[in-house]
């Protein structure tokens, strides 16, 4: 299981190896944004909060707080909206899981919430213990 990093921006500190979101916009395609940011709204959302949170570039508080898993990786709401709004590059080996999870068609009904949710306080506390491993960094 990997998490797919924060930007640069988010000033969150638990990545060392974050990219700047506003050097790595149209990266992608606008067919692939969407068959991508499609893809990741498609999952099983593991967690909800009631506040949104801001984009990093534009300040507005426009971002649902929702955490997202397909069974192989986790992602914030932030991730999908930054792909939507600006193309934003993300991980080598996310896009390519993604492409071949849609070309497999892959079911998410088979996902089990509960399990995904110990995985993923698993993962978080693997990041509270400093280990970077658990991120994605394959830009």
């Amino acid at each position: 299981m990997k998490m797919l990093p924060p930007y640069l921006e988010e000033n969150n500190p638990i990545f060392e190896n974050s990219i700047s979101l506003s050097e790595n916009i149209n990266v992608l395609a606008e067919n692939e944004a969407i068959e991508i940011a499609n893809y990741m709204e498609s999952c099983l959302v593991i967690d909800s909060w009631l506040s949104n949170i801001a984009d990093v570039l534009t300040k507005e508080h426009s971002i649902q707080s929702k955490v997202w898993s397909d069974g192989e990786y986790f992602w914030n709401s932030s991730h999908i909206h930054y792909i939507k709004m600006y193309r934003a590059r993300i991980p080598e080996d996310f896009r390519v899981h993604v492409k071949k999870r849609i070309e497999d068609r892959f079911d998410f009904e088979s996902l089990d919430k509960e399990n995904l949710i110990t995985s993923f306080h698993h993962l978080l506390s693997k990041v509270a213990e400093g280990q970077q491993s658990v991120f994605d960094d394959s830009y």
